[in-house]
């Protein structure tokens, strides 16, 4: 991504953005509930942005941070300290050469030109027993400015996502969409931009604080409580977890 898309995805993690908020309260419900036991567990955020998930991570086990940009790097190290490790590189060449019992993907495989030989690569540092969690956009029709913005190559569906998991040697442990409750008004909202020229624009982020943010925060967080236990067949995003096949 450009570098000043990570200064304002960065400032709105920072802000408490509810999108942000909501995602993180999903992705942490679902590794409680689906992470298989250990005494001890390496973690990897591969592609940990400004690190907002690197301490909600923490609690699964001793985690690394990796980043490409040297921006976002900075204030995933400024937000951590001494707790987490974060580093420099790219996937799939610079993935540490350690080998993890958890890796996640939030929202990065969709950056990928070819995710493939990423997520092959991505399997090779996952212990035999190890899992990986995987959030992603969800379905090509919701494809809009911010897309593009963001500089995403795809949207994906969960047929898209299991074929490409199992091209690289994974297979399926649990998957489910999410961002249900919202999933009505913002593809409308995205398909009447569509159909209105020169409307196509990109404000995703102007609810930034005060009540509004505040409602959207608490309705997309309470979904956390379904969508660990319940395969929903739609949202705005799909999360996986697999492990080796």
């Amino acid at each position: 991504m450009d570098q000043v898309v990570y200064q304002e995805l960065a400032s709105l993690d920072e802000n408490d953005w509810w999108w942000f908020l909501g995602r993180r309260a999903i992705i942490r419900e679902t590794l409680e509930r689906h992470l298989r036991p250990r005494a001890a567990r390496r973690v990897l955020d591969a592609g940990c942005g400004s690190g907002g998930n690197l301490p909600m991570l923490r609690r699964f086990g001793a985690v690394t941070g990796l980043e490409p940009s040297p921006i976002a790097v900075e204030a995933a190290r400024r937000r951590c300290g001494d707790a987490v490790r974060v580093v420099q590189g790219t996937i799939p060449e610079g993935l540490p050469q350690e080998a993890f019992e958890l890796i996640g993907l939030f929202d990065v495989l969709e950056h990928l030109a070819e995710p493939v030989p990423a997520l092959s690569a991505i399997r090779e540092r996952l212990t035999p027993d190890g899992q990986l969690v995987i959030t992603v956009p969800a379905f090509q029709f919701l494809w809009s400015k911010h897309d593009e913005i963001n500089h995403h190559f795809r949207r994906y569906t969960l047929p898209l996502l299991a074929a490409e998991l199992a091209s690289a040697g994974f297979q399926v442990d649990f998957s489910t969409y999410y961002n249900i409750t919202l999933f009505p008004p913002i593809a409308a909202v995205r398909l009447l931009r569509k159909l209105l020229p020169g409307n196509e624009s990109d404000n995703e982020g102007s609810l930034t604080g005060g009540l509004a943010n505040a409602i959207l925060s608490r309705t997309f967080a309470a979904e956390r409580h379904l969508v660990s236990r319940v395969r929903f067949p739609f949202g705005v995003s799909l999360l996986v977890m697999a492990s080796r096949r």
